[in-house]
């Protein structure tokens, strides 16, 4: 409870900082922003009065920008060390989990395996009995017992295999949960079936990062079935 409220009140203590620190810009900030809202260009004057606005927001947004990196880097290079100290110990944790889990699945999937095996050897009996009751009726049959070939066809069909007692469960606090993903085995196949329509397209993504990587790369010159190259024409500052 010490550690928790020593943390509370640094935190406290940090949050004050920068309600200080950014209470002091606001006047500054709020005074470009207004001016930004008001701005109308219609002659070249104006446009070299913009400029300046602009460079004036820009540099007012590094100078915020360094401000709260000079509170928050201490914070992060803090937060980084005690990640770093905690680390080992979760870690430790972690792998025990790990461990635990896998030695219990293990036992629980050995125990399936037995229980299986048991049930396939009484299946395999069972198929055997079948049999063999219904190679009885064909020789009844064929001496004329059609009664007698009945009742043994009719035994034959009803015979079946004791079930075996599934495995218990694993115990309090444990169990299995079975997850399914999928895997792509065939992408070309599931692109296909995209493209002809037997599945939704929403079955596949582009990859923007590469087609943007691409556009930026031939620009109009780009050629991808499908895609076409954009151009964003954006006004930039030189410092």
């Amino acid at each position: 409870m010490t550690v928790e409220k020593n943390a509370k009140d640094t935190q406290a203590q940090v949050i004050e900082l920068a309600k200080d620190a950014i209470g002091k810009e606001d006047e500054e900030t709020t005074s470009l922003a207004e001016r930004a809202a008001e701005l109308i260009i219609g002659t070249a004057e104006e446009l070299a009065a913009s400029a300046a606005l602009l460079g004036n927001v820009k540099g007012r947004q590094k100078a915020l920008a360094d401000l709260r990196l000079s509170i928050t880097r201490p914070m992060d290079a803090a937060k980084k060390q005690v990640l770093e100290l905690f680390k080992p110990a979760i870690d430790r944790l972690a792998e025990a989990e790990a461990t635990i889990k896998a030695a219990a699945l293990a036992y629980n999937q050995k125990l399936q395996r037995a229980a299986a095996a048991a049930q396939a050897e009484l299946d395999a009996k069972a198929e055997e009995e079948r049999q063999q009751l219904a190679t009885r009726a064909e020789m009844q049959r064929d001496i004329g017992d059609e009664a007698g070939a009945q009742e043994l066809e009719e035994r034959a069909e009803t015979t079946t295999a004791p079930a075996v007692a599934q495995p218990e469960a694993m115990g309090s606090g444990l169990s299995t949960r079975t997850v399914w993903h999928a895997e792509v085995t065939d992408l070309r196949a599931l692109a296909k079936a995209c493209g002809e329509g037997t599945l939704g397209l929403d079955f596949v993504l582009a990859n923007m990062p590469l087609l943007n990587a691409t556009a930026r790369e031939l620009k109009e010159t780009l050629q991808i079935p499908g895609v076409r190259a954009v151009p964003e024409e954006h006004v930039v500052t030189r410092q």
